[in-house]
């Protein structure tokens, strides 16, 4: 069935039915208020003229701010075991070593805990985000914290 189309819109091209047309450079004017439920039409206008965002969309955006931060939070711990796994091969093997190892180990965990609890709360966002969206294409999924720990490291 594609291929049909495709050849009626070649066929339109090559016999210029495109050329010249009365909004040729200009933006469609695409009316979306049919897809938004009567009721909601007043309210999204009055939202738009004004420059205020619907409440599920600010959320969604703190949502990806707070996803952002705890990455960034989790690759910071990171570089730091990194840095210090390549400081700790320079020195030489005794108890000062053993307790610089032990104290990066505790710092990677104590991260990578913080990270979990991030991505928990995160996770109980997501589920009231997505109870306030207007349209199931709109939802989040949940994340898995070890997953984007794997992601990220």
């Amino acid at each position: 069935m594609p291929d049909i189309a495709d050849e009626h819109i070649r066929k339109a091209m090559e016999r210029g039915d495109f050329e010249n047309l009365n909004s040729a450079g200009k933006r469609l004017p695409l009316d979306l208020s049919r897809l938004v439920p009567e009721e909601d039409r007043l309210a999204n206008k009055i939202m738009a003229d004004n420059e205020v965002l619907p409440p599920w969309i600010a959320e969604r955006q703190d949502l990806e701010q707070a996803l952002d931060r705890a990455r960034q939070g989790w690759q910071r711990a990171c570089r730091r075991w990194k840095q210090a796994q390549e400081r700790l091969q320079r020195m030489r093997y005794d108890e000062h070593r053993v307790r610089q190892q032990w104290a990066a180990e505790d710092d990677l965990k104590a991260a990578e805990s913080a990270f979990q609890d991030q991505i928990r709360a995160i996770n109980r966002q997501i589920l009231n985000y997505n109870l306030k969206v207007p349209t199931a294409n709109l939802t989040l999924d949940a994340l898995d914290a070890v997953r984007e720990m794997g992601k990220l490291r």
